[in-house]
């Protein structure tokens, strides 16, 4: 674990501030903290910058714990630990803090024990974060071989180029849970600009006016510009700091995009354009995704050129093939089990992985009922789980499987 911790210490003593940090010191811990006393001093601290800890006073002449503890939820600090020191206490008031959400408390007569609970109490968020942070690439990559699965579906019917992309920004939007995409076309003239050509979400007319090209000049280093420019994937984690994205920012943010993935699209013999995806969230696109997203646009690509190889017809199976056989490749090759099912419940697919974990050979599984695979103690949650399918199609929850001889698999699934 980390020594350094950044410590938010909500308390109107300077004399018990020093026994606090003589007590972390003593445990180990470089300490960078901010001392606050009051709801206003912590709504600004809290809005400066992230924070590892935060040890609060139980009362205080302008404030008090169960306010500073309900500060820091409603601020989105879910998983930062809260410990109350007081100097005296009840227990049925100790109860009640613990009961809102309180890590710990101690007396301050009692602050010996002060650098274990830290010590603990930061292992656990840790462990917490990790966990929503696992449960969080689960859904979205189950999301994006959803997405993958759909454009094939939607390049068997592809007729028209123009109904295509708009398709396509549809399916990615729809089931990828993107808060908006377009697709921009490449203008091989000296302007070299970007012409938006279809998009769908929360686009709220942001493409209208957004003047990008893709030469080496301020609204040609974004993104967008040089995913076409290089050729190659471009992420923008952070649109609030990231100086390329300046030009598009005050737009992007009045809309709720947070982090965007520009993609180049590829015909038979040029990158002709880009797909653009926007997050809500900061720090959105972790590799995994990306990987699935380039073989998204892969096959795109691979449409597009068939598409103009016959003039628009109708005639598309042979990019069906492809695209079909890409996707096989794509679930083939990551480490995570995938399995997919009917309405009945019945196996209709999966992958290497999936058979290795659980010990079986493919005909063993292919077109049995899921609920044969599932451990009987998980039984009752995969029952539940599958009558949320429509009403909730986006989730992801623990469950045991069981193995070939009957050992039991932990795993988190994605739906």
């Amino acid at each position: 674990m980390n020594a350094n911790l950044r410590l938010l210490l909500v308390e109107d003593s300077g004399d018990d501030e020093a026994l606090i940090l003589h007590e972390l010191g003593q445990a180990g811990f470089t300490v960078e903290y901010q001392r606050v006393e009051t709801r206003r001093g912590m709504e600004v601290a809290l809005g400066a910058r992230e924070w590892d800890f935060v040890i609060c006073d139980f009362c205080m002449p302008r404030f008090s714990a169960p306010e500073a503890l309900k500060l820091l939820r409603e601020k989105g600090f879910e998983h930062t630990p809260f410990v109350v020191v007081s100097g005296i206490i009840g227990e049925d008031i100790a109860v009640e803090m613990m009961y809102a959400g309180t890590n710990d408390y101690l007396l301050k007569g009692n602050l010996h024990k002060l650098g274990f609970v830290v010590k603990r109490e930061l292992l656990v968020a840790q462990s917490r974060t990790e966990r929503k942070k696992a449960d969080e690439s689960i859904r979205r990559l189950n999301s994006a071989y959803q997405t993958l699965s759909e454009i094939n579906a939607i390049a068997a019917k592809a007729g028209n180029q123009q109904i295509f992309f708009q398709d396509i920004c549809q399916a990615i939007v729809q089931h990828g849970g993107y808060r908006m995409a377009w697709i921009g076309i490449a203008e091989y003239e000296p302007g070299k600009n970007v012409y938006p050509v279809a998009c769908a979400g929360a686009e709220e007319g942001y493409t209208e006016n957004l003047n990008i090209t893709w030469d080496d000049s301020e609204r040609g280093n974004g993104p967008t510009g040089r995913a076409i420019r290089f050729g190659k994937p471009v992420v923008c984690k952070d649109m609030l700091t990231d100086p390329s994205f300046e030009p598009w920012r005050a737009d992007a943010i009045k809309r709720g995009y947070a982090s965007s993935l520009s993609l180049p699209l590829r015909d038979a013999n040029m990158v002709f354009g880009a797909l653009m995806l926007y997050s809500q969230e900061p720090d959105s696109f972790d590799m995994q995704e990306i990987k699935l997203m380039e073989d998204v646009v892969a096959s795109v690509g691979n449409t597009v050129s068939k598409l103009r190889l016959h003039g628009e017809s109708s005639d598309t199976q042979n990019v069906l093939t492809e695209n079909v056989e890409m996707y096989r490749r794509v679930i083939n090759t990551t480490t995570e089990g995938f399995s997919m099912q009917d309405c009945d419940g019945r196996i209709t697919d999966v992958n290497a992985a999936f058979c290795d974990m659980l010990g079986y050979t493919l005909d063993e599984v292919l077109w049995r009922k899921a609920d044969k695979f599932v451990s009987e103690k998980s039984l009752p949650e995969f029952n539940k789980q599958s009558g949320l399918v429509s009403s909730t199609p986006h989730r992801t929850y623990e469950l045991f499987l069981k193995a070939k001889g009957g050992r039991d698999v932990p795993v988190i699934v994605g739906a």
